[in-house]
């Protein structure tokens, strides 16, 4: 049986899982207390529920929001000190403290919203990776058993690498792209052009 050769690709996506955390460290390296992705689930869902909770957007009211004229910060900055000299204007819109806070909440929210982008990157980087990596392996368990297939006292290898085989090349059918259909012509009606010259006969002749 030949060996199976690390490609060029088996051995950046190992690199890369290495990288990525989604490895084992060698024995002798401390173990990080790592959680599982049913861990990680639960707790995500856990801290989202200390989240206040805000209306859900529609996309067209998402879009709209987005649109709208953004004003830079110091201009808001300027506009609670015009809250802070006059009572009056406080009075009708709201209290600049009231005011400041919220302003300075919505930069805190700023800086969670910015950590959780960068998370799920993190976590869809990892699963590009885990799921590359899972995919090598199978491969690589199917051509083993093409082979061992093939040797004796392993005919019972035969079933699972057909399966495999059926499994792969269904998948590759799912894939292709539909051929364009050729519509069916027109039947009971004549689509010859009319001769011109027929036409003129007839006008000459009336």
């Amino acid at each position: 049986m030949k060996p199976i050769t690390q490609t060029p690709e088996t051995k950046a996506v190992e690199q890369l899982a290495t990288d990525n955390g989604t490895q084992s460290p060698p024995a002798d390296a401390p173990q990080p207390a790592m959680i599982t992705s049913e861990e990680a689930v639960a707790q995500l869902r856990a801290l989202l529920a200390l989240v206040p909770e805000v209306a859900v957007l529609t996309p067209q009211e998402r879009k709209v929001l987005r649109s709208a004229v953004r004003i830079p910060d110091s201009a808001i900055r300027a506009s609670i000190n015009v809250l802070a000299a006059s009572s009056d204007v406080a009075q009708v819109v709201a209290q600049p403290a009231e005011v400041r806070q919220q302003f300075d909440e919505d930069g805190n929210w700023m800086l969670f919203e910015n950590e959780m982008r960068a998370a799920l990157e993190r976590v869809a980087d990892g699963n590009i990776v885990r799921q590359k990596r899972t995919r090598i392996l199978a491969t690589q368990a199917y051509l083993v058993a093409q082979q061992l297939a093939k040797t004796p006292g392993n005919a019972n290898l035969a079933k699972h690498v057909n399966e495999v085989k059926r499994l792969r090349n269904s998948g590759r059918r799912k894939k292709a792209a539909p051929a364009p259909q050729t519509p069916a012509p027109m039947t009971g009606v004549d689509t010859t052009p009319a001769s011109p010259a027929s036409g003129t006969t007839a006008a000459s002749k009336q």
